[in-house]
């Protein structure tokens, strides 16, 4: 499918078009899709850190809990426990 803009005043307008022979009407090939997450990657930016515990028994620290979340949905893991604070590092 071909888009054209145009250009109005301050508003742009896109506008599609339907190209004879193109697959507008197929369905979409559903390997041609990426995989849907079921996991959240919006998190708010709050420094409220925490040290968790993780199921593939690494402890780190994240900027907040819901980051904690979010990291251990995107890897398939689940959290153990989390306390706040941080993990010192040796200086």
């Amino acid at each position: 499918m071909r888009r054209v803009l145009m250009l109005v005043g301050p508003t742009v307008l896109a506008v599609g078009l339907i190209v004879p022979g193109s697959a507008a009407g197929s369905p979409p090939d559903p390997a041609a899709q990426p995989p849907v997450s079921s996991c959240s990657g919006m998190c708010p930016m709050i420094y409220e850190p925490v040290v968790c515990e993780l199921s593939d028994g690494v402890t780190r620290s994240f900027s907040n809990d819901c980051v904690a979340r979010a990291y251990a949905c995107d890897r398939a893991l689940h959290i153990v426990g989390c306390a706040a604070g941080q993990i010192a590092t040796p200086r």
